[in-house]
């Protein structure tokens, strides 16, 4: 017979993305930039780009980036790092800072609720990590909706 009337469109859904420096031995530099790729790596004081760059498999739009530290990094009086997510090797509009000047008493949380960036196929990232002050060091965690 024939084909019935075709249903409602569902829902898109939403997927998660993330990475961080892997184990809590994988602390980040305090006193340089380091990059850290999708996936938890076991990276340590990584600070060339070129060998955490990750290829985007699908375009798509990655919002509300949150970041997580192991411990604060000002715990010290003083200390921050920046984290921003990275397009093709350029800085994006997506960042968040912890520690001295962050929102999160605690210095253990960061996010980026406001800005997005959308890559298509083929696009690189990775998160730059700058710190400022000389921070504690620290292991990291990040997400993200893709």
């Amino acid at each position: 017979g024939p084909a019935g009337p075709a249903g409602p469109a569902g829902q898109n859904g939403t997927s998660i993305i993330g990475g961080g420096t892997g184990f809590a031995s994988g602390k980040l530099s305090v006193t340089q930039v380091n990059f850290v790729p999708l996936f938890n790596s076991n990276v340590q004081n990584d600070v060339s780009e070129a060998n955490v760059i990750q290829i985007m498999p699908s375009a798509g739009t990655l919002s509300h980036f949150y970041v997580r530290l192991n411990e604060n990094p000002s715990s010290k009086g003083t200390g921050s790092y920046t984290f921003t997510v990275r397009k093709n090797g350029v800085d994006t509009a997506v960042t968040c800072l912890i520690g001295t000047g962050g929102v999160d008493p605690l210095g253990l949380t960061g996010k980026d609720i406001v800005n997005s960036v959308s890559y298509v196929e083929g696009d690189t990232i990775s998160i730059k990590v700058t710190p400022t002050d000389n921070p504690t060091p620290v292991a990291m965690s990040w997400t993200a909706r893709y």
